[in-house]
């Protein structure tokens, strides 16, 4: 498996998935040049979200699966700032 490097400043990625973690436990996030969205549902299918934002730099197309959003998070607090 290759090493990919994804180019988004931690704080936007915390963001971007803080409001998607009230309507959803996970994601699958994807990116498509310079955008990274998503579309999920809440936990009782009631609501369908989509959410999207332009990055700073134009990136590789990727899907990252994120089963638990607010594990991600957690996990996200524990990096630097960089």
């Amino acid at each position: 498996m290759d090493d990919v490097i994804i180019p988004i400043p931690k704080t936007s990625l915390e963001k971007f998935l803080k409001p998607i973690n009230r309507a959803s436990d996970s994601c699958v996030l994807k990116t498509y040049k310079n955008s990274m969205y998503t579309v999920c549902t809440s936990d009782d299918k009631s609501v369908i979200l989509y959410a999207s934002c332009e990055l700073p730099v134009e990136i590789l197309d990727l899907k990252l699966n994120i089963i638990s959003i607010k594990k991600f998070l957690t996990g996200l607090e524990c990096l630097g700032d960089n």
